[in-house]
């Protein structure tokens, strides 16, 4: 029924709902009449709601058209969509870790060999650590003793032994030479596929023999590479054991032992109580002179292990 009919059903209503009134109560006309009523009530109410449905079927149609079509172009459909790939995190593992125990001793081996069998100090920087930067300054050091071309000859070498810096795994080997009479403590460093000498380290560079050192007395600061041990507060008999610690000090392959006494409060002290342990000899690099009274003293601490970290940064 359309909306034309409805309205002339909607009249006749009125018009009995009327004829009702004057005429007086008829259950057929008041029945039909409000039969009538109640359809286009209804009718007009579901107008409404029938266009506002429309209008949102509408509406979520296009929005639905916009998405489909956005997907189509930035992920075509003949294309797979891409997942990003994970990040895979590859940590570091150096030779001595990678190697077996045989490894390292035979790769220790061949860096100490072609070391001492070099015969100049280019072919020396081929198994140090950090060569080049280090090549003016075996030339100096060399050049003092007339051995630049001169190779020391491998002799044999002991059973090289672990160790650590900075929490790195290094190695240590004590090889002499051909003749058998000299000795030399090496350190090594795993690098790439073999081992690097830390040369700063197995080297007496900088200073005077522990000898000369010991009768010259210099009072100027000299840079010294020794042995430090501790030594009792019983066995200290020049300072009060409130007043310094002491050590005694060597230097590798040397029998003549003098003793250092250090100010407990002093920066020094602090720096070797923190690296030498309590019953063994200590590699340190230190500043040493002779005071006025003709006594041992520590002027600065340079750095442990005879070797520096800030060699590390120029590899």
């Amino acid at each position: 029924m359309d909306l034309k009919d409805l309205n002339k059903e909607k009249d006749q209503a009125y018009q009995t709902r009327g004829r009702v009134e004057l005429e007086g109560p008829s259950e057929n006309l008041i029945e039909g009449a409000t039969q009538l009523e109640e359809r286009w009530e209804a009718t007009q109410s579901g107008l409404p709601k029938l266009m506002v449905i429309s209008v949102i079927g509408g509406l979520v149609g296009v929005v639905l058209a916009m998405v489909i079509f956005y997907r189509m172009s930035v992920n075509p459909a003949e294309e797979n969509p891409r997942s990003e790939p994970e990040l895979v995190v590859v940590e570091e593992v150096n030779f001595i870790e990678r190697s077996t125990t045989s490894e390292v001793h035979q790769a220790v081996e061949k860096t100490v060999r072609g070391f001492m069998e070099a015969k100049s100090n280019m072919e020396r920087c081929l198994y140090v650590l950090g060569g080049d930067r280090l090549k003016e300054t075996m030339d100096e050091f060399y050049a003092r003793y007339g051995s630049a071309s001169q190779p020391q000859g491998f002799g044999e070498m002991r059973k090289p032994e672990p160790g650590a810096f900075e929490g790195e795994t290094i190695m240590f080997a004590l090889a002499v030479d051909r003749s058998g009479k000299k000795a030399w403590m090496y350190s090594l460093f795993p690098r790439g596929d073999g081992m690097k000498i830390d040369w700063e380290a197995s080297v007496s560079y900088g200073e005077y023999s522990w000898p000369r050192f010991l009768r010259e007395k210099r009072k100027e600061k000299t840079q010294m590479r020794v042995y430090l041990q501790r030594l009792p507060s019983f066995k200290a008999t020049r300072k009060l054991p409130n007043e310094a610690d002491a050590y005694e000090v060597t230097a590798f392959g040397e029998t003549q032992i003098e003793v250092l006494y250090v100010a407990k409060e002093s920066e020094v002290n602090e720096a070797l109580q923190a690296v030498v342990p309590e019953k063994l000899k200590h590699p340190v690099n230190l500043f040493l002179s002779w005071n006025e009274k003709g006594e041992l003293q520590a002027d600065e601490f340079i750095h442990n292990l005879w070797a520096t970290p800030e060699r590390k940064k120029n590899e």
